[in-house]
């Protein structure tokens, strides 16, 4: 059982540290070896807060005394390497009692990869929010395929506030000189899961009558 257990915390894929009640590393597996570049003895001469640098010892030791045995909490921070480079992680950290003694058992993950993607989609989120060109995005697979984004600029053209937009369908533009065919065509194309365009007359919410080139793809 030892033997078994060893070999999981050596292979585990998260980093695995545990400490004491002030933070001094006891143990850890191959994985934060690899991560930080410290040999296993120079990290079990360390502290946490070594290389957790967004928290001191005394506000890490102050968390984990208001801990329950049995808790787990998670948080996110930031490990520095040993050549001081950082990348930025996820914690979970379980306190536990062992033997009458109190130990705790950190799990880390690297999250580069996520916060790299969480930064790419801010920025293109903040290209959809300010472009000068009225954009929505409706979802296929609700009756009427409802209308569920729409940017600020569409909301400009159009006079409906954002609310008003958000779960109405496109017959909302639509008045009495909006050409049948082409609104058929437009729907056929997204019936379809396929690129559409077309110039169609809609209208705004005080009435007012404009042209709109439409632009539809569908995106899986």
């Amino acid at each position: 059982a030892r033997t078994r257990f060893q070999t999981l915390f050596e292979k585990a894929p998260e980093e695995i540290v545990v400490h004491d009640s002030d933070g001094t590393v006891l143990d850890v597996n191959r994985r934060v070896v690899e991560n930080l570049g410290y040999s296993r003895d120079e990290l079990t001469s360390m502290n946490v807060t070594d290389f957790e640098i967004e928290v001191t010892q005394a506000e890490a030791t102050d968390v984990w005394a208001e801990m329950e045995v049995g808790e787990t909490r998670k948080v996110e921070g930031t490990h520095e390497r040993q050549d001081g480079s950082t990348y930025p992680v996820e914690v979970w950290t379980n306190k536990l009692s062992i033997d009458g003694e109190v130990r705790f058992l950190a799990f880390g993950r690297d999250i580069t990869d996520r916060k790299e993607r969480e930064a790419e989609l801010k920025v293109k989120t903040r290209a959809i929010e300010d472009a000068p060109v009225g954009i929505s995005i409706s979802d296929r697979d609700r009756w009427e395929n409802p209308i569920i984004y729409t940017n600020e600029r569409l909301t400009e053209m159009t006079g409906y506030s954002t609310e008003e937009l958000t779960d109405a369908c496109w017959q909302l533009l639509h008045g009495e000189n909006t050409d049948p065919d082409t609104a058929a065509k437009i729907c056929k194309g997204v019936d379809e899961e396929r690129p559409v365009s077309a110039d169609i007359r809609t209208y705004r919410k005080d009435g007012t009558e404009f042209w709109s080139h439409l632009e539809v793809s569908p995106v899986k």
